[in-house]
């Protein structure tokens, strides 16, 4: 009996020689496109494949440009492009170079099968970065009202020794007033926030960087300059169908929750057993 079988294991449904055409074709795509749609099993069996033919390039010996052969359908075209331009962006670092976005799912008629967004880190069109773009300064001002609602600024004179100029810094303290529940709903989205702005700078920084290395690549093999796809702004409707959930919830004000009363919820009867709670959100408990 088998027991937790790695995901680029898995047989999905295939033949062994049907699986390696699929597995070519998506390595093929994502080295060309650098951004695919595919099902969530197939994301996560092509992810392990496309981070190991990177590692492959980084090396550049004769040995592993044949095993990068052996697993593209056109050599001529998409193994410069993956040794050349894609392999030097990832030379600082050992790993995560494939990112998975999950976006949705399939029709209603079809399986409903869980769709993803498979593309290279620090790409021209990446998903995350756009999504820098877009929100950062959003999540920045609702990482402030949460702030305004957790903690008391407390200011602060400070004196800098070498110019004896007086300077106003601000001290944050965690207000005592506040209940627990609310305490602990604001503790999680703080950490919830501060882990999207973690996030959009890191995608930030690479993607300059990544520009830089694809400018520099580019000046030593003009041949591949068509390759690189042109950095394009990311719709609003395209992201927020790729992220599932919004990047923060709204907060609201301390002074409605502490108002809030709990309802009492009348006993079970017949009427809660048939219509499943719905019953009584109609009747306003």
């Amino acid at each position: 009996m088998k027991h937790a079988t790695r995901f680029w294991q898995k047989k999905l449904g295939r033949s062994p020689k049907a699986r390696d055409n699929l597995l070519k074709t998506l390595v093929t795509q994502l080295i060309e496109h650098e951004q695919i749609n595919t099902t969530v099993a197939k994301a996560k069996f092509v992810q392990h494949k496309m981070e190991e033919l990177i590692n492959l390039a980084k090396r550049g010996g004769e040995k592993e440009l044949k095993k990068i052969g052996y697993q593209v359908f056109s050599q001529e075209t998409h193994v410069p492009k993956l040794v050349n331009i894609i392999a030097p962006r990832f030379e600082s670092q050992s790993g995560g170079y494939v990112r998975i976005l999950r976006n949705q799912f399939h029709s209603s008629g079809s399986d409903r099968a869980p769709k993803a967004v498979v593309e290279l880190v620090g790409n021209p069109r990446d998903i995350v970065h756009g999504m820098s773009q877009m929100y950062k300064t959003r999540v920045q001002q609702q990482l402030s009202e949460v702030e305004e609602l957790k903690y008391r600024k407390m200011a602060i004179e400070l004196i800098d020794p070498q110019t004896e100029q007086v300077e106003q810094v601000f001290k944050l303290e965690h207000r005592h007033d506040l209940p627990g529940s609310m305490k602990k709903r604001l503790n999680i989205k703080e950490v919830h926030i501060r882990k999207k702005l973690q996030q959009f700078g890191r995608s930030d920084k690479f993607y300059q960087l990544a520009r830089q290395k694809d400018l520099e690549q580019t000046q030593k093999f003009p041949e591949l300059a068509d390759k690189i796809k042109t950095p394009r702004a990311v719709k609003a409707v395209e992201t927020v169908e790729i992220a599932q959930e919004p990047v923060v919830e709204q907060i609201e004000p301390v002074a409605e929750k502490a108002q809030e009363e709990e309802k009492p919820k009348p006993s079970s009867s017949m009427a809660e057993k048939l219509f499943g709670g719905k019953f009584w959100k109609r009747l306003g408990f």
